[in-house]
């Protein structure tokens, strides 16, 4: 999906869910809970912001954020890579959706387009209160897992900043949490270049140079 300065609705969106991406998960009680915030606004996960500065970090950010890496992934599917393809794709995609849906609840905006943290982030933030989040949203709608898909749903939700000194508290362990986390990493640093380009310089990066023909 292009960038957030050309329009693309909620309901475009949920086509390309619904369409292309919910055809491929494997496991109904993934389905269900990404219905669950998806479908819920009391979730806040299309007037999010992906981030308070460093991409993405306006209303709705997050869902673009979310949606580009669902391209990515898309992407990798679509070019048969033998380990992309092992990995089970019912993990891979709730992950990308629902790795950062708890900023909704992480953020608060103080003036029109400015994010800080609320008591939320605070006391708890949305790596480690996201999962807990998402049980509470189980538990009200009845969803049950398996403790196998259980535990491999919560490590990827966990470990999706990749590594401890990066603020997971677990470091990446299985496949598709490594697929969220690098897809992650890839779309936040490029949207963070994109955001800054007209300013000639990225945050810890340096100068942009955009290739042109001699």
């Amino acid at each position: 999906f292009p960038s957030h300065d050309i329009a693309v609705t909620k309901e475009d969106r949920l086509t390309f869910y619904r369409t292309t991406i919910e055809p491929l998960i494997e496991d109904e009680p993934i389905a269900d809970i990404i219905r669950a915030v998806l479908m819920d606004d009391s979730c806040g996960f299309w007037t999010a912001p992906a981030a308070k500065k460093m991409h993405q970090n306006w209303i709705g950010g997050l869902s673009e954020h979310v949606f580009r890496i669902l391209l990515l992934y898309k992407g990798l599917l679509d070019s048969h890579h033998p380990t992309i393809t092992k990995a089970r794709k019912s993990l891979v995609i709730a992950g990308i959706i629902l790795h950062d849906f708890a900023k909704a609840f992480e953020y608060r905006e103080t003036t029109k387009g400015s994010f800080d943290n609320a008591r939320f982030g605070l006391l708890m933030g949305h790596l480690a209160g996201g999962p807990i989040i998402l049980q509470k949203i189980m538990s009200a709608s009845n969803i049950k897992m398996s403790e196998e898909l259980w535990l491999h749903f919560n490590h990827v939700l966990l470990a999706h900043h990749g590594q401890v000194d990066w603020g997971s508290p677990i470091p990446v362990a299985t496949i598709e949490a490594l697929i969220v986390h690098t897809l992650d990493n890839l779309d936040g640093k490029l949207s963070m270049m994109e955001e800054m380009k007209d300013m000639g310089f990225q945050r810890g990066v340096g100068y942009i140079v955009h290739y042109k023909e001699d």
